[in-house]
Parts: structure tokens; C-alpha cells; sequence
């Protein structure tokens, strides 16, 4: 083998060793850039997830306070409706015996009426 023959496959072989270094080395340099990427879209997420996280727990605390403030609310008004109902009821009782009271005297009346043949005008014949 003549030295051209073997200087021009050595030069080949180097040239094809040279692409394969460039080549590797820019594969490398792209698996190095995807990689912080990655990185980066998964630290972004972590970042968003923990800000959604604690927005969440925020608004978590705060419709708890709104629900306690409805408790103390609902709370007072039971109290209030608790003192407020006996005396309406009672109310409500001497009203009904009241008017009981005045059925009796008209019934009463009507029956006195008719023991001594007394007309009474229409309007009180529906009661």
C-alpha cells in the first residue's frame, strides 16, 4: 500500500472520527439542552402547583371563617327566635280562648234570638 493510499484512509478515517465527535458532541449538547428544559417545565410546574396549592388552602381558611361566621350567625338568631316564640305563643293561646270566648256569646246569642223569634239580618247566618 502506497503512502497517498494510506494517508488518504487515515485522513478518511479521521475526517469520519471528527463528524462522529462534532456529532456525538452536538448530540450531547442537545440531550444537555432537553434535559434543563425539562428542568425548567418541571420546576415551573412545581412553582405553579405550589401557588395553586396555596391559593387553595387560602380560600380553604377563608370559607371556613365564612362558615363560622354563618354558625355565629345562625346561633344568634335561634337565640333570638328562642326568646321570641313563648310570648307570641302565649299570645297566640289568649287570642284563640278569646275568640273562642266570643263564638260561645254569639252562638249564645243566636240561640236566644231564635227562642224568642228574633230575625237576624243574613250577613250573620254564615257564622
Amino acid at each position: 500500500m502506497s503512502d497517498v493510499t494510506l494517508y488518504s484512509i487515515v485522513s478518511a478515517f479521521q475526517k469520519k472520527r471528527e463528524f462522529l465527535c462534532k456529532h456525538l458532541s452536538d448530540l450531547h449538547f442537545l440531550f444537555r439542552r432537553r434535559t434543563l428544559k425539562n428542568r425548567g417545565y418541571a420546576a415551573s410546574c412545581r412553582i405553579k402547583r405550589l401557588e395553586q396549592k396555596g391559593d387553595l388552602e387560602h380560600e380553604k381558611g377563608k370559607e371556613y371563617e365564612d362558615l363560622d361566621h354563618v354558625q355565629v350567625t345562625r346561633n344568634s338568631i335561634q337565640a333570638l327566635i328562642d326568646l321570641l316564640i313563648p310570648p307570641i305563643q302565649e299570645d297566640n293561646q289568649r287570642m284563640h280562648e278569646e275568640v273562642e270566648g266570643l263564638h260561645r256569646k254569639f252562638d249564645a246569642l243566636k240561640r236566644f234570638a231564635a227562642q224568642k223569634k228574633l230575625h237576624l239580618p243574613p250577613e250573620f247566618e254564615q257564622y
